[in-house]
């Protein structure tokens, strides 16, 4: 999780990629944290 909001502790690639299109990972784990805060 933090790997994700941290562009330095990762590949600068994945930043990159964040930026045009949120990885289906990121999207997954965004639903999970929408379910579980409603």
């Amino acid at each position: 999780p933090a790997a994700a909001h941290s562009p330095n502790s990762d590949e600068e690639i994945e930043d990159e990629v964040d930026s045009d299109n949120p990885s289906p990972i990121q999207e997954c784990f965004l639903v999970k944290i929408n379910r579980t805060l409603h």
